[in-house]
């Protein structure tokens, strides 16, 4: 991974938070993206001293605000924004999620959201009886890409769906690919054992695209237009 990352053609980069963590056991969130696709504007590490929820996350979740002007002809230029990640040892410490749009969002900015990693949604963290108390499922500004009949673990012995996608915000919805959204079953498609999949991680990665800017329409377009100078170019020539 480290050696396809450092090609020169492909020019990643990435955006590391501080090591997370309640105890000595610390991990990070890390985004790596294209630099040619996207730049980043700002990050944001949650302060997780909301009173009265003090410490609610295990990890506190890390944002970043992406700038692209490539993000689908539905969003402005330079559109902005943010991307979530969630890692929660609780199931009801993913439900202050609300709060985390909250706390970033600025109306004369943006109001597009992307909250995407191991909420724990799922089987015994979350009994069914508890959704209806959750607001990021049960306010409908907040669209989850992954079901819950979804199962985004490695072992064969589980079938639970942890790792979601959930976005906000209208053009974002409208800006998602039809049947890109899927859970990466590398076991599958490296064909590995169940014991070397674990060795990589005990959760499938899930993933979606967004359109590029202009589209299959705007493309067929500009040939049309293409045609039409070049014909103007031969009947002045003539």
């Amino acid at each position: 991974l480290s050696s396809q990352l450092k090609r020169p053609e492909e020019q990643y980069s990435c955006t590391a938070s501080e090591r997370l963590g309640r105890k000595s056991y610390k991990e990070q969130y890390v985004f790596i993206y294209r630099q040619h696709l996207v730049s980043v504007k700002q990050t944001y590490q949650y302060p997780d001293t909301q009173p009265g929820d003090e410490d609610a996350f295990s990890r506190e979740p890390f944002a970043i605000w992406f700038q692209s002007p490539k993000t689908g002809e539905m969003f402005p230029k330079q559109i902005v924004f943010p991307l979530v990640s969630l890692t929660e040892q609780d199931s009801a410490s993913w439900t202050q999620a609300p709060v985390l749009v909250i706390t970033f969002e600025n109306p004369s900015t943006f109001q597009n959201f992307i909250f995407m990693g191991d909420f724990n949604a799922g089987c015994s963290y979350v009994p069914q009886k508890q959704w209806k108390n959750i607001r990021l499922r049960t306010d409908s500004e907040f669209i989850w890409l992954i079901g819950d009949k979804n199962d985004t673990t490695v072992k064969m012995s589980t079938s639970c769906p942890y790792d979601r996608i959930v976005v906000r915000g209208q053009k974002l919805v409208d800006a998602v690919v039809p049947d890109s959204v899927n859970i990466f079953d590398f076991q599958k498609d490296f064909q590995m054992t169940e014991e070397q999949a674990l060795g990589v991680s005990d959760h499938f990665p899930v993933e979606f695209e967004l359109k590029a800017k202009g589209g299959f329409f705007s493309w067929l377009k500009s040939q049309f237009s293409k045609k039409r100078r070049s014909r103007k170019s031969h009947h002045s020539s003539s």
